[in-house]
């Protein structure tokens, strides 16, 4: 019998599968452990596509040079915000998700379509993310023979 993680991460995974779209995904997080926790629930949930940086100067680079369909960004990287990668990358029409300790009403600036997860945040409200970020897709592209 499947546990509600093992479910959550299944339907995903056939989401992804049967859409033919796994989103590509920036990680923006300072703390290692934390990092490869996220970047571990991402690929059990079938996604492979996965860029992942410690310091905001990469997470700035790969904001300029490459393209994302999903972005999760740690509030603060040190004493500095991300809020400026968040916004270059939401300008690309990147669905950003920012991480943070704080409370919502403490982070301003946000850019307008960007989600909030307040953390520690759940392995399910990471899978919900991505798979409306699948939806989303779907809805926008044209379907596939």
């Amino acid at each position: 019998m499947l546990d509600d993680r093992q479910r959550c991460q299944r339907n995903l995974a056939y989401d992804v599968a049967r859409n033919r779209f796994a989103p590509r995904v920036l990680i923006l997080e300072d703390e290692v452990l934390i990092a490869i926790d996220l970047q571990e629930t991402l690929h059990e949930a079938g996604l492979v596509d996965i860029v992942t940086c410690h310091r905001l100067v990469d997470a700035q680079a790969a904001a300029e040079s490459q393209s994302f369909d999903l972005a999760f960004l740690d509030h603060m990287i040190g004493l500095k915000s991300s809020i400026d990668v968040g916004h270059r990358l939401a300008q690309k029409s990147t669905q950003v998700a920012f991480m943070s300790g704080s409370d919502r009403g403490e982070v301003a600036n946000l850019p307008r379509t960007s989600l909030f997860l307040p953390k520690p945040y759940s392995e399910r409200q990471i899978l919900s993310v991505v798979k409306s970020v699948i939806s989303d897709a779907k809805s926008v592209r044209p379907e596939r023979p």
